[in-house]
């Protein structure tokens, strides 16, 4: 159980929607308190999202620019990793969490994480669990609050997180013909 002087471990999950919206409202609650924050996505990469645009704007305005971290799978800065070249998600998994470790540790003011998709980077074992596990409880211990999202969240993950949301799908407007939409679905 987490307490005031540790960080909480929330893991969004399930086939529902609003996985990561529920994730990124919490970003939003913790900038606003002026809080650092750093949002590492795994499975977005180069798709263009709103919450990407509006992570830009953010780091554009002066209060914000060294409160936010933002990462999108393979792309870095703009730029593809190694070259230009795609990576596989194994080589993808192993870069995003030497990354995130990376963010950590390079951040002794950070207060919350938030680990989009990486549910599927676990479940699929691009990343090694044990080794995230342990990485999760140093920064529980650190009182850095992780959230982590995706379908399929691994039962050992479920195990250790303070808060587990099972999101799931009750009407999809996709199943009716319904394109994703800008602004809504992405």
């Amino acid at each position: 159980m987490a307490n005031s002087g540790q960080g909480i471990i929330v893991v969004n999950t399930g086939n529902g929607k609003g996985k990561t919206t529920a994730a990124l409202g919490m970003v939003l609650r913790s900038l606003g308190y002026e809080n650092k924050v750093a949002v590492v996505q795994f499975a977005k990469g180069n798709w263009l999202t709103g919450e990407r645009n509006f992570a830009e704007l953010l780091l554009e305005h002066p209060k914000l620019q060294d409160k936010l971290i933002w990462q999108c799978g393979a792309v870095k800065s703009g730029k593809w990793l190694k070259d230009n070249d795609e990576i596989d998600n194994f080589q993808l998994g192993k870069v995003l969490f030497d990354d995130t470790k990376k963010i950590v540790s390079e951040n002794s003011d950070l207060q919350l994480l938030v680990l989009d998709e990486f549910n599927i980077a676990l479940a699929n074992k691009y990343i090694d669990l044990v080794e995230f596990l342990d990485f999760i409880s140093q920064c529980k211990k650190a009182n850095i609050d992780v959230v982590i999202t995706g379908r399929n969240a691994p039962k050992e993950l479920i195990d250790a997180a303070d808060t587990v949301s099972d999101i799931n799908e009750i009407k999809h407007a996709f199943k009716a013909g319904i394109i994703a939409k800008k602004g809504v679905d992405f």
